[in-house]
């Protein structure tokens, strides 16, 4: 899916509809499982040696799979976090995970095979650290401490994930147009 010349330049696995000119091609186009468009996708973690409230675990990643880090939420929470209750794909919130994961795929597009490994590597170790987490909250649901997803978080995990050159770039070409109005 990343190569190809519907990958583009940098070889995203999103693809877009092709417009009237689809329909007069016979066949479709390949398409990954983890879509742009998704809202969010889940693993459910069981584990029946262990009490109901803590057994099952529900890994939870906002936006597409291909782009997104999955954070352990056990059955017996009787409340989420905030950043995690909201999640409109159709109003932008800055608070919410949906959107901060959203943003950083959309950033990391612009030149996916290069960004999308910092992405992953970080998402990998946020991941690593919530198993253990969940590995010793034991019986208890309350020891497991969810990651909250705190105020412009999208900005954060930009720069954290390697994309801050590509931020750095951004501004630099918006100081340019300026000086040339």
């Amino acid at each position: 899916m990343t190569k190809g010349l519907a990958a583009g330049p940098y070889g995203t696995p999103d693809r877009f509809n092709g417009g009237k000119g689809e329909g007069a091609v016979h066949g479709n186009w390949e398409r990954p499982i983890a879509l742009f468009r998704t809202s969010d996708s889940f693993v459910v973690q069981a584990r029946s040696w262990l009490p109901a409230g803590v057994g099952g675990v529900v890994w939870f990643g906002p936006h597409g799979a291909h782009a997104t880090c999955y954070v352990p939420f056990p059955i017996g929470m009787t409340k989420l976090p905030k950043t995690y209750r909201e999640g409109d794909p159709r109003v932008l919130s800055r608070a919410s995970a949906y959107w901060a994961f959203r943003y950083v795929e959309n950033l990391a597009n612009l030149r996916w095979i290069d960004m999308i490994r910092d992405v992953r590597a970080a998402a990998a170790t946020l991941e690593r650290s919530s198993a253990l987490l969940v590995k010793d909250m034991g019986s208890d649901p309350r020891k497991l401490a969810v990651v909250a997803v705190e105020e412009r978080l999208a900005d954060t995990l930009a720069v954290e994930e390697g994309l801050e050159h590509t931020l750095q770039q951004q501004q630099q070409q918006q100081q340019l147009q300026q000086q040339q109005l």
